[in-house]
C-alpha cells in the first residue's frame, strides 16, 4: 500500500482532479468491449503495457468478438 501511495505522489493532478496520468500509478485495467472491439482486444492491449500496467482484463459481457480470438467454447 505505501509503494502505491508514493506513486501518487509523483501524480502532479491526482490531489486537485483525481486524474492519473503516469502508467505506472495504475496497477489494474478493466476495458467493457464496446462495438469498437477492434480496438479493445488490439490496441490498447499494446497501448497499458508500453505504459507498463501489469493487469489488463477484457470485459465482453456479449461475446461481441470473443469467438474470433479465441474460438468458440462450449
Amino acid at each position: 500500500m505505501e509503494a502505491i501511495l508514493s506513486e501518487l505522489t509523483q501524480e502532479l493532478l491526482w490531489s486537485d482532479q483525481s486524474i492519473l496520468t503516469l502508467g505506472s500509478s495504475i496497477k489494474f485495467v478493466a476495458e467493457v468491449v464496446s462495438r469498437n472491439w477492434q480496438n479493445d482486444y488490439t490496441r490498447k492491449v499494446k497501448d497499458y503495457a508500453v505504459l507498463g500496467i501489469p493487469e489488463y482484463w477484457i470485459v465482453d459481457y456479449a461475446g461481441l468478438a470473443g469467438t474470433r480470438y479465441i474460438g468458440k467454447p462450449k
